[in-house]
C-alpha cells in the first residue's frame, strides 16, 4: 500500500502519504474488528474474506481519492522551494485528523453493536437528535475510557504518520508532469465514484459480510442524500390497475363497542424473551400470566427495526416503504391513523410517551393526525423514580397513564391510549430493589423490569371501575435484533401481540401469520366500527386465517413473507427469493414464484405512491362522531 500510494501521488503530495496509508489501514482494521464481533467464521472462507474485503478496498479508496483529489491538485501546483512550510503544516494537520479517523472507527464500532450494521440514515438522524444521543452513549458507556481510548490511539497514530512523514525525500519535477499526475489522481477519482455504487457490497446472501464490505463514511454521505428514496424510480414496479384498491367501506353488522382501549408499544420486546414463545429464562412472569389470559397471536410480526416503524405500521396499517418512515417524512399530516377513526367516532385519543415526544417526529406525527400528545413534560418531579435520556422509568409512565386514565373516564370520555415505553433500551437502567437483576447489568434485567412495570400497572388496571369495559392490548414496536445473516430473517421481526378484552374476546392462541399494520383494522373490527378505510392491513380476526403475510423493511431493503418464502425487493430493481428457514437463495424468476414477487412489488409500489399521492389521508366529509350524531 505504502510503495502504491507513493507512486500514485505528484510532487509535494507525497507528504499525503502517511495520512492516506493511515485512513487506508484504520478502515481495514475496523473491517477485521466488525467481523470478530459477528463471532462468525463464515469471515475466515477465502472466497468470503477475498470479496468482502476486495470490495471494501474499492470503496476506501474511493472516499480517500474524492476526499484528497482538491488537496493533491493544489500542492502539486505548489514549488517546494518557496513552499517549505508544506511538511509542518501536514504533520500539524494530521493530529486533528488521525483524531478524526479514530472517532469515526470507534463510532462505527458502537453503531454496529447497537444495530449490526454500518452507518445508516439511522447515524444521519442522530445529528438532528444529538442531545438523546450523546446522552445515551454517557449513559451506556463509561465516556471516560471512551474518550481516553480515542485519545490514546489518535496519538500513536500521529506519531506513527509523524516518523514516516521525516523519511520522506520530494523530489521536485516539472509543473506539467506534477499538474498531469495530479489530473490522474483526479480522474481515478472521479472513475471510483462512477463505478462504487451503495448496492455493490450487496453481493451475497450473507447480509452480515454485505455490510462488512462497506466504508462507514461512504455509507453515512450515502444515506444523508438518501434517507427518501422514490420507489418508481429506483425499485422493480409493475402496472398498477387501480392505484386506490386498497380502499374500502368497513360496515359492521353489529352495533359499536364503546370499550376504552389501552395498546401498549413496548421497547424492543422480542417475542423470544417470552417464557409464553417458548423462552427458558423466565424474565416475563407477569406477560406469561397475561398471555393466559389474553388472545396470544403466536406468529406476529414488526415491520421494521426501529421504533418509528412500529409506531407507522401500528397507527396507519401500511407496508414500511422504503427509506424514513412516513412519521418522519414531510406530508404526514392529515392522515388517516387508527387514533384518528377511533376519535371520529367519539373516543378521546391520547398517545403517551416517557421521553420528549419532539425526538423522532412523534409530537408532530401524532398531533396531527388525530391525538393528543403527553410526554414527559407532564411529569413533576416527585411523579418520576427513575429516568434515562429516553425517558422515565416505565413504572413511572404506566402510573401517569392510570391518572390520565381516571381523569378522562371521570369527565365521561371513552378512551384510546397509546402508550410507548423507554425502559428496555440501552443503558438498560431502572430503579433499584424492583426486580432481582441489578441496574445497568444488560438487556435480560431490562426485559424484566418492564415485565415488572408491566405486571405492576395491570393490577392498578384491574382495580379500576373501568376495567370491566376495556381492551388492552401489549405489543412490541420491533425486537432487540437487528440485521442476521438473512437480510430480513423472520426470526428478527418475531414479536408478541396480547389482546385482553374480558367478555368480548376469548382466551387462547392466534396461530396465523399477521402484521403489525394488520393490528388497527382487527381492533376497529372488535369494537365493531364503521369506517372508510385507506389501511392496507387486514382484520385478522376475520380475514388473517386465509391470507397470511408479513411485511418487513430494513432500511432500503423491503420484503413480504409468505408461505415459507421472502421476496426482498433492493434498489436498482434488484429482487431476491429466499428460503425463510435455510436462508438458501431461490430463482426469483421461476413459475412457483411469479404470483409472490408481483404481489410483493405491487403492495410496496402501490403503498409508495398513495403516501406520495395523498390516497391515505383521512377522507373528506362527515366522519365518525359526526355522523353518529
Amino acid at each position: 500500500m505504502w510503495a502504491l500510494l507513493r507512486h500514485l501521488v505528484p510532487g509535494h503530495s507525497v507528504w499525503l502519504v502517511p495520512l492516506m496509508i493511515a485512513f487506508m489501514a484504520v478502515n481495514s482494521l475496523t473491517r477485521v474488528v466488525l467481523a470478530l464481533m459477528n463471532g462468525d467464521v463464515n469471515i475466515l472462507v477465502p472466497s468470503n474474506f477475498i470479496a468482502c474485503f476486495g470490495i471494501g478496498l474499492c470503496f476506501d479508496l474511493t472516499v480517500l481519492t474524492i476526499s484528497m483529489a482538491g488537496i493533491v491538485l493544489i500542492l502539486s501546483i505548489l514549488p517546494a522551494k518557496k513552499f517549505r512550510f508544506i511538511p509542518w503544516l501536514v504533520g500539524i494537520v494530521s493530529l486533528p485528523l488521525s483524531t478524526a479517523i479514530v472517532f469515526t472507527a470507534l463510532s462505527e464500532i458502537i453503531f454496529w453493536n447497537e444495530f449490526t450494521t454500518r452507518f445508516n440514515f439511522i447515524a444521519v438522524d442522530y445529528l438532528v437528535f444529538r442531545t438523546e444521543v450523546i446522552g445515551n452513549i454517557r449513559e451506556s458507556y463509561n465516556l471516560a475510557l471512551l474518550l481516553g481510548t480515542v485519545a490514546g490511539f489518535s496519538l500513536c497514530l500521529w506519531i506513527i504518520m509523524l516518523w514516516r512523514l521525516v523519511k520522506l525525500e520530494v523530489l521536485d519535477s516539472a509543473i506539467r508532469h506534477r499538474l498531469g499526475a495530479a489530473l490522474c489522481w483526479i480522474c481515478l477519482a472521479l472513475s471510483l465514484f462512477a463505478i462504487t455504487d451503495a448496492s455493490l457490497k450487496q453481493y451475497g446472501a450473507d447480509s452480515r459480510l454485505n455490510e462488512l464490505a462497506g466504508n462507514g463514511y461512504y455509507d453515512f454521505v450515502h444515506a444523508f442524500f438518501n434517507n427518501e428514496i422514490d420507489y418508481d424510480q429506483f425499485y422493480a414496479t409493475r402496472t398498477i390497475v387501480d392505484p386506490q384498491s386498497f380502499q374500502h367501506d368497513v360496515r359492521p353488522d353489529q352495533p359499536i363497542q364503546k370499550r376504552h382501549l389501552l395498546l401498549v408499544s413496548v421497547e424492543s420486546l422480542s417475542a423470544s424473551f417470552l417464557g409464553s414463545y417458548g423462552a427458558q429464562t423466565k424474565l416475563t412472569p407477569y406477560l406469561d400470566t397475561f398471555s393466559q389470559e389474553s388472545l396470544r397471536f403466536t406468529h406476529f410480526y414488526a415491520t421494521g427495526t426501529r421504533t418509528v416503524r412500529g409506531l407507522e405500521a401500528i397507527s396507519m396499517g401500511i407496508p414500511p416503504t422504503p427509506g424514513h418512515a412516513i412519521v418522519r417524512r414531510p406530508g404526514a399530516h392529515h392522515l388517516q391513523t387508527l387514533g384518528q377513526v377511533l376519535a371520529d367516532q367519539g373516543w378521546q385519543s391520547v398517545y403517551l410517551y416517557g421521553g420528549y415526544s419532539y425526538f423522532d417526529s412523534m409530537q408532530d406525527y401524532f398531533g396531527h393526525n388525530g391525538y393528543e400528545v403527553i410526554d414527559r413534560k407532564a411529569l413533576t418531579a416527585d411523579q418520576i423514580s427513575h429516568e434515562t435520556i429516553w425517558g422515565v422509568a416505565d413504572e413511572d409512565l404506566f402510573a401517569q397513564s392510570l391518572r390520565e386514565m381516571n381523569r378522562r373516564v371521570g369527565n365521561g370520555e371513552t378512551v384510546f391510549m397509546h402508550i410507548m415505553t423507554t425502559s428496555n433500551h440501552r443503558p438498560f437502567t431502572y430503579p433499584e430493589g424492583r426486580i432481582d437483576i441489578p441496574s445497568k447489568t444488560g438487556r435480560d434485567g431490562a426485559v424484566k423490569y418492564t415485565d415488572f412495570a408491566i405486571g405492576k400497572w395491570l393490577e392498578g388496571v384491574k382495580q379500576q371501575a373501568w376495567y370491566k369495559d376495556a381492551v388492552i392490548v401489549i405489543l412490541a414496536d420491533h425486537t432487540h435484533m437487528g440485521r442476521g445473516k438473512a437480510e430480513l430473517p423472520p426470526a428478527n421481526y418475531h414479536i408478541p401481540l396480547l389482546i385482553h378484552a374480558p367478555g368480548l374476546i376469548k382466551p387462547g392462541n392466534f396461530d396465523p401469520i399477521t402484521s403489525q399494520i394488520d393490528l388497527a383494522p382487527t381492533l376497529l373490527g372488535l369494537l365493531q366500527v364503521p369506517y372508510s378505510s385507506r389501511f392496507f392491513g387486514q382484520d385478522a380476526l376475520k380475514d388473517g386465517e386465509n391470507n397470511q403475510r408479513a411485511y418487513f423493511a430494513n432500511q432500503q431493503t423491503v420484503g413480504l413473507y409468505r408461505n415459507g418464502r421472502v421476496v426482498e425487493l433492493y434498489p436498482n430493481r434488484r429482487i431476491r427469493v429466499v428460503d425463510a428457514e435455510s436462508n438458501r437463495e431461490l430463482n426469483p424468476q421461476a413459475k412457483e414464484h411469479e404470483a409472490l414477487v408481483d404481489e410483493a412489488i405491487r403492495s410496496y409500489q402501490s403503498a409508495s405512491y398513495a403516501f406520495k399521492h395523498g390516497l391515505l389521508k383521512r377522507p373528506p366529509g362527515p366522519q365518525g362522531k359526526f355522523a353518529s350524531r
